[in-house]
């Protein structure tokens, strides 16, 4: 069963994330090419939301479970070992995700006091808040999937390789 309102809210903003890149981005080129004026803010907020951008889509990759994997062994294996190896696999996942959140919580401390250099009025330590928020539901969907383990792993493979050499020998 795949988190559906989490899927959408994450949906919705990486949508709005790129809309707005977007838009900055054209600005900024019309701006710098074709009225020659620079405006600095625009490629601070644009790093800043493309990093929101990368990790709600982290969420919403692994709500959807669409990362990008190689499961051809895995699914040659029996199914319990299969299911014991993908455990492992995300509780290293949820031992990673809680690195990230302790290492941006030590860096939003460090980094508090220090400013933007065009916008002087937000802190550098909105780059790492954003880790903060979303890595916890990406170890909500890690969890999910493993309660949910039928659904997202032992499904039959769309693709039936066991008859790849009978066309051959026909």
């Amino acid at each position: 069963m795949r988190p559906k309102k989490l899927i959408k809210v994450f949906d919705n903003i990486c949508a709005f994330m790129m809309l707005i890149l977007i838009v900055l981005t054209l600005t900024q080129v019309f701006m710098r090419y074709i009225l020659k004026i620079s405006i600095p803010w625009t490629e601070e907020v644009a790093r800043l939301l493309y990093g929101i951008l990368i990790f709600s889509g982290v969420v919403l990759l692994e709500a959807e479970n669409n990362q990008i994997k190689t499961t051809f062994l895995l699914e040659k294996l029996p199914k319990k070992v299969h299911y014991v190896i993908q455990l492992l696999i995300n509780v290293a996942s949820m031992i990673l995700c809680g690195s990230l959140i302790y290492g941006a919580t030590k860096m939003v401390k460090s980094s508090w006091s220090i400013t933007l250099g065009s916008l002087p009025w937000l802190s550098s330590a909105v780059t790492y808040i954003v880790i903060i928020v979303c890595m916890p539901f990406v170890i909500y969907c890690l969890i999910r999937q493993m309660m949910y383990f039928e659904e997202y792993f032992l499904e039959s493979s769309e693709y039936d390789l066991s008859d790849i050499g009978s066309e051959v020998d026909a």
